[in-house]
This record gives structure tokens, C-alpha cells and sequence, in this order.
């Protein structure tokens, strides 16, 4: 039996990236990434913490810690101002806010 090596490649592409295509029905499926931005721009209330601090983190922001028992994180970035979010559930659409015009900033400089 012989293994085709572009599906082997195919497959293990779709795993590392989390993403499919299947362009014979003309869908695309997003990754994980383009997914969170997709409901961070649509301001979906039932973001978490966890998911706006990655998303925070991987555009380049630092997260700190907070001091004293404070439950809510700064998240800085040089030449920006910082974001600070509560860890709490659910959040306020003003954090999510924050955190999209973050991303959308991000992107018009990465364009």
C-alpha cells in the first residue's frame, strides 16, 4: 500500500494551524485565531478573560499582574496606551471594546 506524501502534509498543515479547506463545497473553515478576532470585532459578550488576554499577548501587549488582590490585569505595550480588563465573567462590552479597537489598530499598521 502506498501512502500518497501530499495528504500526510495536508493533514499534519490542517493540525498545527487548526485549520481545513474545503474548497470543493466552497467553505472555508477559520482558524482558532481569525475565530476569536471574527467574535472580538462582533463585541460578543461571551468572551472570557483568558481569550482577550491572548488575544492582548499576541498582538504584542505585556501582561502585569495585579498588586494587592486586585482582580484586574494591565496589559502594555510601548507607544500605546494601557488596557487594563477584570477578570471577570461575563465582560462588559466597554472591555471588549478596548480590546477591539486594539486589534483593529494592529492591523491597520500591520497593513
Amino acid at each position: 500500500m502506498q501512502v500518497n506524501p501530499n495528504a500526510c502534509m495536508k493533514k499534519c498543515i490542517d493540525i498545527i494551524y487548526d485549520t481545513t479547506y474545503n474548497i470543493s463545497r466552497g467553505e472555508i473553515a477559520l482558524s482558532r485565531w481569525d475565530k476569536l478576532i471574527d467574535e472580538i470585532l462582533k463585541l460578543n459578550r461571551d468572551l472570557r478573560f483568558e481569550e482577550l488576554a491572548k488575544a492582548l499577548t499576541k498582538i504584542g501587549y505585556v501582561q502585569n499582574q495585579p498588586k494587592g488582590g486586585s482582580s484586574h490585569y494591565t496589559f502594555r505595550k510601548s507607544g500605546k496606551l494601557p488596557i487594563t480588563l477584570p477578570k471577570a465573567t461575563p465582560m462588559s462590552k466597554a472591555y471588549i471594546e478596548m480590546v477591539r479597537d486594539a486589534v483593529l489598530e494592529f492591523e491597520s499598521e500591520v497593513d
